[in-house]
């Protein structure tokens, strides 16, 4: 066989226009269905590194007004509202994303920040490669401390292994290090990874705001053993109504405009074992459509290739008359059709 596949690499260097225009039209057209799928894997399929993905329930906001695919900011304190759901969540967060300017080295860069909530880390599974992630007492006393990204740790720190308790600046605010994520966690925001994973208390200091005016982008549920997607949605929209309320007198102190977005907030319930991803809520439709025509681009190819090898075999028919008169075996001469297509196809394999 490899002596056949050699042979064959010989005969199609006669012809390199053919051997081009066929290691091309497998190569590219088997590379953009490859790229596609590896885009729709990251963007829908692959689910979230960390332990347990299954029993993660994201909540969030929209308005019942409007359009339902909006998502929309939930307070913290309609989060506070919810916390004690207890019957179904093992641990429940919140998170709240937001762009920052850094001092790293004395050189000033922006990072992306995410403000977390108490038991963050825990709900999610997650345990830091280096230091520790940020505790509930963090959270309760505002402390300017960070978890770092891996990739943070690597490109902005040159992945110092004494990193825990180096300190930088964000707004002004001295942060110091306490941990570092692991290097396959990028945040439960596909296509957005944070840089640096900070007290969502911290946030009305770094944002200059009031802390009544903190919101959540999302929140995110561990279920209890035995706790179903549809026992939690069952269990959280029948408590809406009683936190969106309490909720609510926070809020209009501090903005009265606040009220009517307030009480019109209704509940996203749905599992986040693979994340939550903007893009592909808004491209899943033609991503499909892209590996759908991609497929077709590719056996269309295939048919139309296998009729030119066909067509360069017919014009050899007198070479196979030949060795089949010296008694070569079938298995001799479907060997040299094989070698060739395999040759073609390694090839192509590259170019892809």
């Amino acid at each position: 066989m490899i002596g056949d596949t050699i042979r064959s690499l010989r005969r199609w260097r006669r012809t390199p226009g053919s051997a081009l225009l066929v290691m091309l039209a497998l190569g590219l057209s088997g590379g953009a269905l490859l790229t596609l799928v590896s885009v729709f894997n990251a963007l829908l399929w692959r689910e979230l590194p960390v332990t347990q993905p299954e029993q993660l329930v994201g909540v969030s906001g929209i308005d019942r007004r409007g359009a339902d695919w909006v998502n929309l900011a939930l307070p913290v304190s309609l989060f506070a509202s919810l916390d004690d759901a207890e019957q179904v969540f093992e641990d429940f967060a919140g998170f709240d994303q937001f762009e920052s300017t850094a001092v790293i080295n004395n050189v000033s860069q922006r990072l992306a920040i995410e403000g977390v909530s108490g038991r963050n880390f825990d709900t999610l599974g997650v345990r830091p490669q280096l230091g520790r992630a940020l505790a509930a007492h963090d959270i309760d006393r505002a402390l300017p401390v960070a978890t770092i990204s891996s990739r943070c740790w690597q490109s902005r720190f040159g992945a110092d292994p004494a990193v825990i308790g180096r300190a930088f600046r964000i707004q002004g605010e001295i942060v110091t290090i306490v941990g570092v994520a692991p290097r396959a966690f990028a945040g439960v925001e596909i296509g957005a990874p944070p840089d640096a994973w900070v007290p969502i208390s911290l946030a009305p200091r770094l944002l200059n705001s009031t802390p009544s005016l903190v919101f959540f982008d999302r929140l995110v549920g561990r279920l209890r053993p035995g706790v179903t997607l549809q026992h939690a949605r069952t269990d959280l929209e029948a408590r809406w109504p009683a936190a969106r309320e309490t909720a609510a007198p926070a809020l209009v102190a501090a903005l009265p405009q606040l009220r009517d977005y307030t009480l019109s907030l209704a509940p996203r319930i749905e599992s986040a074992a693979r994340g939550f991803s903007v893009y592909g809520a808004f491209y899943q439709r033609t991503l499909v459509w892209l590996v759908v025509a991609c497929v077709i681009t590719i056996v269309l190819a295939c048919a139309n290739l296998s009729g030119l090898l066909l067509a360069r075999w017919s014009a050899r028919e007198v070479d196979l008359a030949v060795q089949s008169g010296l008694r070569a075996s079938k298995g001799r001469l479907v060997s040299q059709v094989i070698g060739e297509s395999l040759a073609l196809s390694t090839v192509a394999v590259g170019i892809s």
